[in-house]
């Protein structure tokens, strides 16, 4: 009697660490399926869709820009519009579409409206951006370019080549040198 009490005694313990070991061998695959997918996810994240997510720096319609219609847009093509509303005149698409941005324009955290500045493509200052510079230089003369960048909603690199322009065209006078020099009207 007592082999067979201690042969089933050994059954018994080498059965309960099996179940011990499959419930650790479990969880450990269910963790590491877990950490591959998430992985996965992050490497794919953003691609295969087509939806605005929440922090999306892009400001687009949900819906047709006519004025009290409801139904989904046809995507930027259509100039976001449905398929009853798609068809009218080129002029009346961008005056809806244009009607939809000024009502739609998002105040970032600091509380200042978002710029609908239209980015300069070639990096080249329009006459508006140029103007735009002259503005602030002429309202607080002796600003250095550093903090002529933080009061122009352009890009440090056109407002640099619109300050360019503007000390070529002799309209900006400027004192010191380098990052020291500072800009007044002429």
């Amino acid at each position: 009697m007592p082999a067979r009490a201690l042969e089933d005694r050994i059954t018994q313990v080498i059965t309960e660490a099996a179940e011990v070991i499959a419930e650790m061998v479990r969880a450990d695959i269910a963790a590491q399926v877990g950490q591959a997918l998430a992985t996965q996810s992050k490497r794919t994240r953003g691609r295969g869709t087509r939806t605005a997510r929440a922090g999306s720096k892009r400001n687009l319609p949900a819906r047709c820009v006519f004025p009290e219609c409801k139904k989904p847009h046809r995507g930027p093509r259509f100039s976001f519009l449905c398929a009853e509303h798609s068809d009218i005149s080129k002029s009346d698409k961008k005056k809806h579409l244009a009607a939809w941005r000024a009502a739609h324009v998002v105040a970032p955290k600091n509380g200042t409206a978002k710029r609908m500045v239209r980015p300069h493509r070639n990096g080249q200052p329009d006459q508006a951006a140029i103007n735009q510079v002259f503005k602030v230089v002429e309202g607080e003369p002796g600003l250095r370019s550093e903090q002529i960048y933080k009061k122009v909603p352009l890009s440090p690199e056109v407002t640099k080549k619109a300050l360019a322009k503007l000390r070529e065209e002799k309209r900006v006078k400027t004192k010191g040198e380098r990052r020291a020099t500072t800009y007044a009207s002429a």
